[in-house]
């Protein structure tokens, strides 16, 4: 009973705590950095394509790779190439 009294609690007092933040607040970071951050971030989303997750996504997830298997090794040599450039 107490659990669905708290549950019940937050569905009815967080859309009131949720609207009080500003849209223009970014959690993590001053008002006079939000804009800057909000660039870059969309910056980054332009240089992410759909058809890229998909087939990294169809890669990684392929075969299991638990820790300190094969297919995970070659998952991080992966990942890692990503990154160079």
């Amino acid at each position: 009973m107490r659990n669905f009294i708290l549950t019940l609690s937050f569905f009815i007092l967080f859309p009131f705590f949720a609207s009080a933040v500003s849209d223009d607040a970014m959690l993590g970071f001053e008002e006079k950095h939000v804009a800057d951050q909000r660039n870059i971030e969309t910056k980054f989303d332009s240089y992410l394509k759909a058809e890229n997750l998909r087939d990294w996504m169809k890669r990684l997830s392929a075969w299991p790779h638990n820790l300190g298997s094969p297919y995970d090794k070659d998952n991080a040599e992966f990942l890692a190439s990503l990154f160079k450039s």
